[in-house]
């Protein structure tokens, strides 16, 4: 019963209605620029290994495709990014030459001039199989780059955006109650001088202050809505000083003739019967009087409904 009957205030509402647009808006803010700057870094990444290929596969147009003789570490070794690496395979399989840091094994031959990307667990890799042909060489040219370094980076913005989200829904909630509360502070003071009002403060007003806002024209419309009740506590007041003036009359000559057949009228007939004469006029006066003032009622209440005629006369 008190979790049905529990009912959250205004400015608690409106603050938890800021909360929640205000981190809708930062998830779908930081979800683009974190899927963003991924696909920016995989891009890059991807930029990389082709020019890294494009470097080695002119290397081995300066050497014909023939690595034999010679310094491979000293040809080959500038050839590497960070966290890049890349093997060169004949057409057998055999290893040719490859970077001292090593990845997962990949196949050389599959995806040929194609940017592939590898995702696996925690394992995220880009490369790009190229084939060198050169009179009687064959080659298979391979790089490859780990990319844990970027997903690391987008790992530590994603904890730093969270939290940083995390303290900007606290600090819209508590504005936000705040913003409220002074917004509302009006509302307050009108309910609680609303309170203060009853029959004998009929003639107090409501401040208006403002600019023709929401608030002033709700404190004018009370102001107007206080103004209809005094009207009508003034009309009936003095319906009721009208009635009461105008019903004294009749019953004082009401009572004046029950006390004349009272005293005389048991025993003189005509005292008797011009008694009971006067009391039937003064009936009928008082229900044509009663009749006038239910009448001026209605007026009052606006509940009397007059009908026009236009009427023509002939002469």
């Amino acid at each position: 019963m008190r979790i049905r009957n529990f009912r959250l205030s205004i400015k608690l509402r409106i603050a938890l209605l800021y909360a929640i647009i205000f981190s809708f808006i930062l998830i779908v803010l930081n979800a683009s620029v974190l899927y963003g700057l991924k696909y920016y870094l995989i891009y890059q990444a991807f930029s990389d290994i082709q020019n890294q290929s494009d470097v080695i596969m002119e290397k081995l147009k300066e050497i014909d495709g023939v690595v034999g003789n010679i310094d491979k570490d000293l040809l080959f070794a500038s050839s590497t990014g960070e966290n890049m690496y890349f093997k060169i395979t004949d057409m057998h399989g055999n290893i040719v030459y490859r970077s001292s840091s090593h990845m997962i094994d990949i196949p050389y031959d599959k995806n040929l001039n194609s940017l592939t990307k590898i995702e696996r667990d925690e394992t995220h890799i880009v490369y790009l199989n190229r084939k060198y042909v050169e009179g009687g060489s064959v080659l298979y040219v391979q790089v490859a780059e780990n990319l844990k370094s970027q997903y690391f980076f987008l790992k530590l913005l994603f904890l730093l955006m969270a939290i940083s989200d995390a303290i900007g829904v606290l600090v819209s909630f508590f504005a936000g109650y705040f913003i409220t509360g002074r917004a509302l502070k009006p509302v307050d003071y009108m309910v609680r001088e609303v309170h203060t009002i009853d029959e004998k403060k009929l003639n107090k007003r409501l401040n208006v202050n403002g600019n023709n806002d929401e608030l002033s024209k709700l404190a004018m419309t009370f102001n107007n809505m206080l103004d209809r009740l005094e009207d009508y506590f003034k009309r009936q007041n003095a319906f009721i000083s009208n009635v009461s003036h105008e019903l004294r009359t009749p019953l004082s000559v009401l009572k004046g003739y029950i006390e004349l057949i009272d005293r005389w009228g048991k025993d003189n007939k005509d005292v008797l019967e011009e008694s009971i004469s006067a009391l039937k006029k003064e009936e009928q006066d008082m229900e044509i009087l009663i009749e006038r003032l239910l009448m001026l009622a209605r007026g009052d209440n606006k509940a009397l409904e007059v009908n026009k005629k236009k009427s023509i006369y002939m002469n």
